[in-house]
């Protein structure tokens, strides 16, 4: 296809590699932390506050996920505080009435 290429990000692939084999661990008290904490301390022209004592003494809450119907598909996505499960739902929602594939790639 034209105009498409590969983006290897060999940097990522680390990252989600010492996820896989260190869990949580590896992402709030590694090296991974370290680099992110610096990355936004350093931030140039939109320096931010938060800390690596901030990072490392985050904890994650489960909460239940947003689901809604499409075309047959039960689909689900992150819930309140966060808004992308809801307003991927509402968007199908919305597209569930037209008929997408007749419209074509263009």
């Amino acid at each position: 296809m034209a105009g498409w290429y590969r983006l290897i990000n060999t940097q990522f692939a680390e990252t989600l590699r010492a996820i896989a084999s260190g869990g949580a661990d590896a992402f709030y008290t590694g090296a991974i932390v370290t680099d992110i904490a610096k990355a936004i301390s350093s931030a140039e022209g939109n320096l931010g506050l938060m800390t690596l004592a901030d990072l490392a003494s985050y904890r994650a809450k489960i909460r239940p996920a947003v689901c809604g119907g499409y075309r047959g598909y039960s689909v689900c996505g992150m819930g309140p505080p966060s808004l992308g499960g809801l307003t991927a739902a509402m968007m199908l929602g919305l597209l569930e009435k037209f008929d997408l594939e007749a419209l074509g790639p263009n």
